[in-house]
């Protein structure tokens, strides 16, 4: 299995959750999360004052799909959250060794079935 992690643009969530869903990935965990990197900081103004602002509001998708679906997710978020403009995010992509279902204890479920 493979456990999915991506950062994106928090207003491409709806495709992506839509993309996903097309092609069997059920259930997912979505979090708000803020970013430092290369892009440069922005300014925003706070009760008339000007802040200088380097963290960027993005949001984090967690899942894990089968090998044999990975690719085909990968694939199908990409495609969804890509904007073509700076901070469009990232994938990451590794080797999941075990899941364990909380409520059974079962080991190494179907994901599905989690």
């Amino acid at each position: 299995m493979k456990f999915v992690i991506a950062v994106i643009q928090s207003h491409r969530l709806e495709l992506v959750r839509d993309a996903l869903a097309g092609i069997g990935v059920e259930s997912m965990t979505v979090s708000e999360v803020r970013r430092f990197g290369l892009q440069e900081t922005h300014k925003e103004f706070y009760r008339g004052a000007e802040y200088a602002v380097g963290y960027l509001t993005k949001t984090r998708i967690e899942f894990a799909v089968s090998d044999e679906l990975a690719s085909r997710a990968v694939d199908a978020l990409r495609q969804a959250a890509v904007t073509g403009e700076v901070g469009d995010g990232r994938i990451y992509v590794s080797e999941l060794t075990h899941v364990i279902q909380i409520r059974s204890g079962k080991m190494d479920a179907s994901v599905d079935a989690l």
